[in-house]
């Protein structure tokens, strides 16, 4: 087997190192583009974002593509004056190396004016297709609040550990405190699923309905009257006040609570609620 010479090996490594070097220039020029490219757009998409409130995406899509259009465009003006006059001799210009170089930027800019224009169409119309997002209601905000949902969460907690003791009876008053602030259209005592308000002579029974009320909604994020949470606990601490007081009778408790050993408090508290809300959201539309 005949071994290559060593001006054919020297042949061979000096086109391979040609070739490497070529590569490495490429990928050197390629990174350099888009470095360029990303410096010039992303004041473009701040600015769009913060100062226009364009769509963050759109805003990026629509800044990359477009100074990469303009740097293209900018490099083929740039070869205009080495242009031929005479449309003639454009054949011959564009089989020179400058005439590629221009035919390549003019081809490129094309070529990104078209995918910028599609891609932005198609998420466009992505977004639009997105439903509107409704800015938070002022108990949605509060609640939104980390350090607020904290304390009243702590505050339930220690109602929940200390029941009607005086620590407990002060934690039920800040949560009846802060629901008389901020969910007042929140937590709403129906007539008819709260017939009991009218004949107790508590007052830690509407505070306990509130109580059951408010962990509804963080827990589930629904803001709606949650009638049966809250009458759970109201519930509760009515069996603690007849074993208090043995002689303690309320025929509307009595009768709820015989409801919810059947399993049917929950379905009848429900329908009230939603009766409740379809006539205030009537009597609101009209």
């Amino acid at each position: 087997m005949a071994t290559p010479s060593p001006e054919k090996k020297e042949k061979q490594t000096s086109k391979s190192g040609g070739c490497l070097g070529c590569l490495g220039l490429l990928a050197m020029g390629s990174l350099m583009y888009l470095l360029l490219v990303l410096v010039l757009a992303v004041p473009i998409v701040l600015i769009a974002w913060l100062v226009f409130g364009v769509d963050p995406v759109l805003a990026a899509l629509g800044s990359f593509f477009g100074v990469m259009l303009l740097i293209n465009l900018i490099d083929a003006a740039g070869n205009l004056l080495d242009l031929p006059k005479d449309f003639r001799e454009m054949t011959a210009f564009v089989k020179t190396s400058k005439g590629q170089v221009y035919v390549r930027n003019l081809l490129i800019a094309a070529a990104v004016a078209v995918a910028g224009l599609i891609l932005w169409k198609v998420i466009a119309d992505e977004h639009a297709a997105r439903p509107p997002v409704e800015p938070l209601s002022p108990a949605e905000s509060v609640l939104a609040d980390p350090a607020v949902r904290a304390e009243l969460e702590a505050a339930l907690a220690l109602y929940e550990r200390e029941g009607l003791s005086p620590e407990g009876r002060a934690a039920l008053g800040e949560i009846n405190a802060f629901a008389s602030e901020h969910l007042r259209d929140h937590v709403i005592f129906y007539q008819e699923a709260t017939p009991w308000v009218i004949t107790a002579d508590s007052p830690d029974l509407p505070a306990a309905f509130v109580a059951g009320a408010v962990r509804a909604i963080l827990a589930t994020g629904d803001l709606r009257t949650n009638s049966y949470a809250g009458t759970l606990e109201v519930l509760r601490v009515y069996r603690q006040q007849k074993r208090e007081q043995p002689g303690l009778s309320i025929p509307e408790l009595e009768a709820f609570e015989l409801l919810d050993r059947k399993g049917k408090l929950r379905e009848r508290l429900e329908k009230v609620d939603a009766r409740e809300e379809a006539r205030a959201a009537e009597a609101g539309s009209g």
